[in-house]
C-alpha cells in the first residue's frame, strides 16, 4: 500500500514529528511504501531518523516565512502561497497515485479533500481542538483564533476519517461520523 503523509516539516523536534517518524518507520517495516510531503522543510534533514526507503518531497511553499510579521503582511502573502500549494500538491499527488493520503492538519488540510487523485483522505489532529483559544491572545488575534477554531470544524467534515488523540478531545468535536480516536 502506498501511504502519503503531509506535514509542514520533519526537521522540528516536536511530538508530532516523533510520532509520524515512528509510524512511518513501522509501516515501512510492514512492507508499505511511505512518502512524506512537506511545505517548509527548506532542505533541512529530518530531526528523527527515517528508514532509507521513505521518500520525501518538499513543495517549497515556506508558510513560516511570514511568522512574526503583522496580520496584514500575513494576509497579503497567504493567498499566493495557498494557490501555489494547491497547484504543487495536486500535481505531485497525481503523479504518486497513493492509496491513502494523511494530513497532519497543516495548511494542506483544507486542500486535500478537493484533490481528485483517487486516494482515501485521513486527517490527524495531534492537539486539542481548543489549542488556539488557549493561547490567551487579545484583540484582533483573539478574533482570528476564534474564527480559525470555527473553520477547523468545517475542515474536518469531508475527510474519510478524522483522527484525534483522546476521547476527551473527540467530545469537543461533537458527534462527527468520521471521527476516530487513536487506541
Amino acid at each position: 500500500m502506498r501511504i502519503v503523509y503531509c506535514i509542514p516539516a520533519t526537521s522540528n523536534s516536536g511530538g508530532m514529528e516523533r510520532v509520524l517518524t515512528r509510524k512511518v518507520n513501522y509501516l515501512v517495516g510492514q512492507g508499505h511504501e511511505l512518502i512524506i510531503i512537506t511545505t517548509d522543510q527548506k532542505g533541512a534533514k529530518p530531526f528523527f531518523s527515517l528508514e532509507g526507503s521513505v521518500k520525501q518531497y518538499d513543495l517549497g511553499i515556506n508558510y513560516d516565512e511570514n511568522n512574526g510579521q503583522g496580520i496584514l503582511a500575513k494576509l497579503s502573502a497567504y493567498p499566493k502561497k495557498k494557490r501555489l500549494h494547491r497547484q504543487r500538491l495536486s500535481e505531485l499527488l497525481g503523479q504518486l497515485r497513493a492509496d491513502i493520503v494523511v494530513s497532519m492538519f497543516g495548511e494542506d488540510a483544507t486542500l486535500l479533500p478537493q484533490m481528485k487523485d483517487g486516494s482515501r483522505k485521513v486527517l490527524e489532529y495531534h492537539f486539542s481542538k481548543l489549542k488556539r483559544l488557549q493561547y490567551g491572545r487579545t484583540g484582533l488575534w483573539r478574533l482570528v483564533d476564534i474564527l480559525r477554531t470555527k473553520l477547523d470544524e468545517r475542515t474536518v467534515r469531508p475527510y474519510d476519517s478524522f483522527v484525534v488523540l483522546t476521547e476527551e478531545d473527540a467530545g469537543y468535536w461533537g458527534a462527527l461520523p468520521n471521527i476516530r480516536v487513536i487506541p
